[in-house]
């Protein structure tokens, strides 16, 4: 099943390059519209995201070959890097993301482009498994692939002198780019699902640090030959950088927001429309049952009194969470 070239002598790996791009657009609309954002807004934004992508990935790869360049064809249709590709976009977002996108922060600006990333590096992964880079270590499973030749895990092996100058395929390793696929695809279906149900800006990013980047740390150990310059980003994105991000709610204690309990029998109508209200936007509330009596009354008129000044913030993508 592994195919460099689809037919006409056409490389797979830069359409689904293309793909992922179209894809990544494709998400970043969707995920905006569900989030109440103008689509025309994210227009500059996602033209400077999409130059930045590519350009960041190429990056790293050229740094990591040591400054050396390869054909003008094969710079452009290989040799991209994820690391490289993913610090580029959330640098232009927290950079330029203000000045492209004036109404949204830089937490509303990664919650709606990091479902848009898992569902690009969907395709840019089939596109490694297809040009055979990217390979895992050797194994004898029943899902293990074999290379044909000249592909890099046929070099390799032949290198080391694994196998002899006229075999036709590698040996069976792991398809470690499948591997990643199915995170990707599985962090990007959960994201889309917990997008609705976020408790503050910047909640999405992080669980996409999380489960992305720390997935991708521990698969990155069936890399052959092993890259720590490509693994050890992944463990700062997954862990460090959690703690890193000082403001708008994106610190690692409030992934899961204290302030909001289950939802309780009781709760009128017109409360139910404000909670989907805010949990849309993006802002934190705690929940409960309502008081009764005069107490209730007074509580609902401070709460109301608070909610007009926080309409505003909501609509920036700015969240002030109240505490108990």
């Amino acid at each position: 099943p592994v195919r460099e070239y689809l037919y006409g002598g056409i490389r797979s790996y830069p359409i689904f390059l293309i793909a992922a791009f179209v894809i990544g657009i494709v998400t970043t609309v969707y995920s905006a519209r569900r989030a109440g954002v103008r689509v025309r807004s994210l227009v500059p934004l996602c033209t400077a995201l999409g130059l930045a992508a590519p350009l960041g990935a190429k990056l790293h790869s050229v740094i990591e070959r040591g400054a050396r360049l390869e054909s003008p064809a094969w710079e452009l249709t290989g040799g991209y890097r994820y690391p490289g590709g993913s610090i580029a976009i959330f640098l232009v977002a927290a950079i330029f993301g203000r000045r492209l996108a004036p109404s949204l922060s830089f937490a509303a600006i990664a919650d709606v482009i990091s479902p848009a990333i898992a569902f690009g590096m969907v395709f840019v992964r089939i596109g490694c498994f297809l040009a055979g880079c990217c390979f895992g270590d050797l194994c004898h499973l029943p899902w293990c692939v074999r290379f044909p030749k000249p592909s890099d895990p046929w070099k390799a092996h032949l290198s080391e002198g694994k196998i002899l100058p006229w075999a036709t395929e590698s040996l069976p390793v792991h398809p470690l780019q499948l591997y990643l696929m199915l995170l990707a695809l599985a962090v990007g279906l959960f994201l889309l699902w917990f997008q609705g149900r976020k408790r503050y800006p910047g909640q999405v990013f992080l669980l996409y640090l999380l489960l992305h980047d720390s997935g991708k740390f521990l698969l990155e150990f069936l890399r052959y030959p092993r890259a720590w310059h490509v693994q050890l980003p992944s463990l700062v994105g997954g862990c460090w950088l959690q703690r890193s991000l000082p403001r708008e709610g994106l610190r690692f204690p409030g992934l899961l927001c204290r302030n909001q309990g289950p939802r309780r029998e009781g709760d009128d109508s017109k409360q139910t429309r404000r909670d989907r209200h805010e949990t849309r936007y993006g802002c934190c509330r705690p929940s409960g049952r309502r008081k009764s009596g005069a107490g209730g009354r007074a509580d609902g008129r401070r709460r109301d009194s608070g909610r007009q000044g926080d309409m505003g913030d909501q609509e920036a993508g700015v969240c002030r969470s109240r505490p108990e």
